[in-house]
């Protein structure tokens, strides 16, 4: 076995012999052989583990086998009791995404306060191969059926070689003692049931069904590589990123067959579902400011574009701007800058600097989003327009119009900021004083 786990650790690349390694230990029998296998080897290691207060008295027993273990190998001994129900009863969140949560927040505070390289868990070949039929039932993409990577970013997983049998025959012949969770007897969760149900038949069908299956996600994971250098040149083409909308041409995309595939595997990733993927595909000739959404994100069908974003908070809060602020960083980051007129011989033509006539101007300033009704006069014109009329006729997106922010000074707006200035605050021949703001742009809710 010692052999084995040095040949998958050198073959994956996953962490130099000299790097620190923080182990999650849980105490059970997969965590606690992989301890002895890295002890044995004399890598440089610390224990971390977490008390999820989730079995009461059991939950301390396993702490306190995992304590005995660092205590008697000399390693270093970390551990943290969590109100586990309660962090997942704020976030709205299960128990077990809330478990996850806070083990991987701490684990890495523990990386960054002593050093540790990488975070090693004990998954091993049989949690490999749970994971993949958990995907295929919930619907994924190639990556999804590759099952889980040795290495992703600083967490690695040294033992998915090894099967849970193989691990409990290690377990037995070196004495490794460990404790059993008597939740992953029942069939309440779906993992355990694909575990205690599905596999053992695959099994019955076919004896070499471990080996066959790591071959073929081993596979898989190939053509998904080859697959992402596609997609990279497709991202290249079709794809760009400005502040924090994912845009998308059309015509680009058509370029690519078969078209719901490559729209899966880009769309995926921001929480699309395949059924709304599919009817995204089927909206991609029909008419414009159609709006699909996932947990995470909101899509819009924008013209010849696809417009991603983080779905925004709603912010109908208005921030007061004093005459002495010299900048802001909330909600947006913005800089404010008094100066004579003489100071400027020629203004800059840009979209996120508004030059203001100083002396029009009454504060505080409000800065708040736009309103339905909202008008004001733009930069040279005289009459008043409604901001609904002057985003169409600027042709903003959906996304951009929800987006946008107005500073005011008693009660008339003097910018739509990023856009244009009114034209009652204008700069003319009898302004003394100038008032530079700058908008840094960025993802604003």
């Amino acid at each position: 076995m010692i052999d084995r786990l040095k040949k998958y650790l050198a073959d994956n690349n996953l962490f130099l012999v000299e790097d620190k390694i923080l182990l999650a230990v849980s105490g059970g029998i997969d965590s606690m052989v992989m301890t002895d296998l890295f002890i044995k080897c004399g890598y440089k290691v610390g224990i971390a583990h977490c008390n999820f207060s989730l079995r009461g008295e059991e939950s301390d027993k396993d702490e306190l086998l995992v304590k005995q273990l660092a205590k008697r190998h000399k390693q270093p001994f970390y551990s943290i009791r969590f109100d586990t129900k309660q962090y997942a009863k704020k976030q709205s969140i299960s128990i077990q995404m809330a478990a996850r949560e806070l083990r991987y927040g701490w684990f890495r505070e523990l990386c960054v306060e002593h050093s540790y390289k990488y975070i090693a868990t004990a998954h091993n070949l049989d949690d490999k191969i749970e994971t993949f039929f958990l995907n295929l039932t919930r619907g994924t993409g190639i990556k999804g059926l590759s099952g889980m990577p040795p290495k992703n970013d600083n967490i690695i997983h040294p033992i998915l070689f090894v099967s849970r049998k193989e691990i409990e025959e290690y377990a037995v012949a070196n004495k490794v003692a460990y404790r059993e969770d008597a939740t992953n007897a029942t069939t309440y969760y779906a993992r355990n049931r694909i575990r205690h149900n599905i596999i053992p038949e695959l099994c019955a069908i076919n004896p070499s069904f471990y080996s066959t299956m790591e071959g073929n996600m081993q596979r898989i994971m190939l053509a998904e590589q080859l697959a992402q250098q596609t997609l990279a040149v497709l991202i290249h083409k079709a794809c760009k990123q400005e502040g924090g909308l994912f845009i998308i041409d059309i015509d680009s995309l058509k370029d690519y067959q078969p078209l719901s595939l490559f729209l899966f595997e880009l769309l995926y990733p921001f929480g699309f579902t395949a059924s709304t993927i599919t009817d995204i595909e089927n909206a991609l000739t029909e008419q414009t400011g159609k709006r699909f959404f996932s947990t995470t994100h909101q899509l819009v069908k924008d013209r010849e574009r696809l417009l991603i974003s983080p779905i925004p908070q709603q912010n109908d809060k208005e921030y007061k701007i004093e005459k002495s602020t010299k900048f802001i960083e909330t909600p947006i980051n913005m800089v404010f800058e008094t100066m004579p007129r003489s100071f400027i011989e020629s203004f800059e033509a840009a979209k996120n600097i508004a030059y203001i006539d100083a002396d029009k101007i009454c504060y505080p300033f409000i800065l708040r989003k736009w309103h339905v009704g909202d008008s004001f006069v733009p930069f040279g014109m005289k009459g008043k327009k409604k901001l609904s009329d002057f985003f169409i006729d600027s042709k903003l997106s959906l996304v951009e119009k929800r987006r946008q922010w107005v500073l005011l000074s008693n009660n008339e707006i003097v910018w739509v900021v990023g856009q244009r200035v009114d034209n009652r605050y204008r700069i003319d021949e009898q302004t003394k004083t100038i008032l530079k703001i700058e908008y840094n742009k960025g993802y604003t809710e």
